[in-house]
């Protein structure tokens, strides 16, 4: 389905479940962080449960690369939806922003922050489900952080990171998120992010 320089996604049939599903794998060799990163997204995800939420059936470890085993979802990122129409109907837009928000709310409850939000992190099916995924860099209460986020560390997206995550990545609360929801929403409405996307002086001064 897609490479990156991380890891790989396949679209796979289960053997036992017998579903089509999203095989994730890491392909990034030599650091502990992003394998542990990985393992830890695949334990927040396995604990959830809702319609909303691109659902996490197994992981595991096979030769020296790690995989998780999640929903496959037919449809298309939001960000290339905003690619192909350039800007959203305002219904559409809050339709998007209120399953989004609906989700966000289901992992605030349970003390996870996703500190990512954006538009590739949404997906939208061909039958209109609208899936939040990649609790890659999610922060949870539960569980600690230790090694995984170092102090100076800045974590997320120019365009849609939060003032507070720049300066301490590792403490934010759901503000974070619901900061991030904002501008995928001002981006659904007019095509475009309120912030350019490059870390640079300027744009860390906008924000």
């Amino acid at each position: 389905v897609a490479q990156g320089g991380m890891g790989a996604l396949y679209k796979a049939r289960h053997p036992t479940l017998d579903r089509v599903v999203l095989l994730k794998k890491l392909t990034l060799r030599g650091s502990s962080q992003f394998v542990e990163r990985f393992k830890r997204e695949a334990r927040l995800m396995m604990d959830f449960k809702h319609e909303h939420i691109v659902h996490v059936y197994d992981h595991f470890k096979e030769g020296s690369s790690y995989y998780i085993v999640e929903e496959f979802v037919d449809g298309i990122s939001l960000d290339a939806l905003i690619r192909r129409e350039r800007y959203l109907s305002n219904d559409a837009a809050m339709l998007i922003l209120y399953e989004v928000a609906k989700a966000l709310k289901y992992a605030h409850d349970k003390k996870v922050i996703h500190r990512d939000i954006k538009p590739s992190n949404i997906l939208i099916s061909h039958q209109g489900e609208v899936k939040l995924v990649d609790f890659g860099i999610a922060t949870s209460q539960e569980e600690t952080e230790e090694g995984l986020t170092r102090d100076g560390m800045v974590l997320g997206t120019p365009s849609y990171i939060p003032p507070e995550q720049i300066s301490d990545a590792r403490n934010v609360d759901k503000r974070a998120d619901i900061y991030s929801l904002g501008v995928v929403l001002y981006e659904m409405l007019t095509g475009k992010t309120p912030f350019p996307g490059s870390f640079t002086a300027e744009t860390v001064a906008l924000i």
